[in-house]
């Protein structure tokens, strides 16, 4: 396999998108919310949940709601956070 040193990311204007369709787009890649997964550090997920969710497997248990409400502040900062590191210089 060759690896694509010309990858462009594709912005996706998600204001529009019904909430399942934002769900498809987030399966299609690796995003920052996985990368504690990824790095095995996650209380909320592990790497074979991440890998079961991105290529749409049933998860073996249902996910206890229990971490509801920082699951809800993460999803409310998603705006302030992009705009924060996207104003960020090199």
């Amino acid at each position: 396999m060759e690896l694509n040193l010309n990858y462009k990311a594709e912005v996706v204007d998600t204001d529009t998108l019904s909430h399942e369709d934002w769900l498809k787009y987030r399966r299609l890649g690796i995003g920052g919310s996985d990368a504690a997964a990824i790095m095995g550090v996650s209380p909320f997920c592990t790497k074979r949940d991440l890998y079961y969710d991105k290529c749409g497997i049933t998860p073996a248990m249902e996910e206890e709601e229990s971490n509801w409400v920082a699951k809800e502040v993460g999803h409310r900062l998603e705006d302030l956070v992009a705009e924060i590191f996207s104003t960020v210089k090199n």
